[in-house]
């Protein structure tokens, strides 16, 4: 186990299909951080993550998915949206700054 704000990788079955799995990545985040987790969701096929985008905002958090014109494969941040686990939608060059900006950070 390790503690708030680490990262481990275990040598577990896959989940829904992959491992590394976004979908726990952003359960873990969601039970750790609650409101102030932020997920990303980028480019890539089938539906990983989906489900732990929806677990971050019931946390309070939010999540933000690469749109359709910027994706190379629509598929994960589709089904991410399509499981209303995202709030934003953003073309990839767009998510930096929308980040920067969620965190306060200046340029």
């Amino acid at each position: 186990m390790v503690g708030p704000g680490g990262l481990a990788v275990e040598a577990t079955p896959p989940k829904h299909g992959f491992r590394p799995s976004g979908s726990v990545l952003f359960r873990s985040l969601a039970a750790v951080h609650g409101a102030r987790a932020v997920g990303v969701v980028l480019t890539g096929m089938g539906a990983d993550g989906s489900d732990g985008a929806v677990a971050i905002r019931r946390a309070g958090g939010a999540v933000v998915a690469q749109d359709r014109g910027s994706s190379a494969v629509y598929g994960m941040p589709a089904a991410a949206v399509a499981a209303g686990g995202v709030d934003l939608e953003l073309p990839l060059e767009e998510i930096g700054p929308w980040l920067m900006q969620r965190m306060g950070v200046q340029r």
